[in-house]
């Protein structure tokens, strides 16, 4: 049986606690990725950070993402699995867990990879288990509400003023463009 070891992704961007929430944007950016492990000073994984966490968190505060600490944003609630875990049980953590993406840690608690859904996917053969697949797909993309729309902390509110958004065309940038779209407040 196949093991994560075997699909697992070993070129990782990780960002630390004391760093910003602009590093976070811009290691997102750079790599083309939404999620970020987080490892303190002895390499030890002790969160995990979305682009979507990091946005919200710095609008919800009132805050630039250079004054927010990673930190501040980090999930540290973290779902990991083994090198020698199979992909069948890693699937299975990912669909019970509601995540896409999971860190891989060695014995020491030290991340050595991170497996995706998408690497799941390519991995899984698919006469065998097209169905196991759909079905932990499901688990892992349905809402977390069941209204259909994602829960929200109830304790934030905005500070800033919002942005002001013009008719306007937006300026088209090609994709792997390093050009950066800059919006202004009034």
């Amino acid at each position: 049986m196949q093991r994560v070891s075997e699909w697992m992704n070993k070129d990782i961007a990780v960002v630390h606690p004391w760093e910003n929430l602009s590093r976070v944007a811009q290691l997102c950016w750079e790599k083309d990725i939404g999620w970020l492990p987080v490892l303190d000073e002895s390499q030890k994984l002790v969160g995990v950070i979305t682009d979507r966490d990091a946005l919200l968190t710095a609008h919800f505060r009132g805050q630039c993402p250079s004054e927010v600490r990673v930190d501040q944003a980090m999930s540290r609630e973290l779902k990991s699995v083994l090198p020698q875990t199979t992909l069948p049980a890693a699937l299975e953590v990912m669909a019970r867990n509601s995540v896409r993406r999971l860190p891989v840690l060695d014995e020491h608690q030290r991340l050595v990879g991170v497996v995706t859904m998408g690497d799941l996917a390519r991995a899984t053969p698919k006469a065998s288990s097209d169905e196991d697949m759909v079905d932990a797909m499901r688990a892992v993309l349905r809402p977390r509400s069941g209204d259909g729309v994602q829960a929200r902390p109830a304790t934030l509110t905005p500070k800033a003023p919002p942005v002001s958004v013009s008719n306007a065309p937006a300026p088209s940038v090609p994709p792997g463009s390093a050009q950066r779209l800059r919006t202004t407040a009034p």
